[in-house]
């Protein structure tokens, strides 16, 4: 949905995963200018594809309101 918007530089996503597991549900929101991504949601588990596609040299990373311990 948000792959076309290559100027994008804050993004939140809510993940309502009902495995609870972050895979690839947000690859391809990645573009270069992106700064800011926050995730929030029922997920328990992310994998480490989950990140795959990063352009950005500089990305703060909120993860809230999840299962994740």
């Amino acid at each position: 949905m948000v792959s076309g918007l290559a100027p994008l530089r804050t993004l939140s996503v809510i993940i309502n995963e009902r495995s609870g597991v972050l895979t690839d549900q947000i690859l391809g929101a990645f573009g270069p200018k992106l700064k800011e991504l926050e995730l929030s949601g029922p997920i328990s588990t992310v994998t480490l594809d989950a990140f795959e596609g990063i352009e950005s040299y500089e990305l703060k990373l909120a993860i809230k309101d999840t299962n994740i311990t």
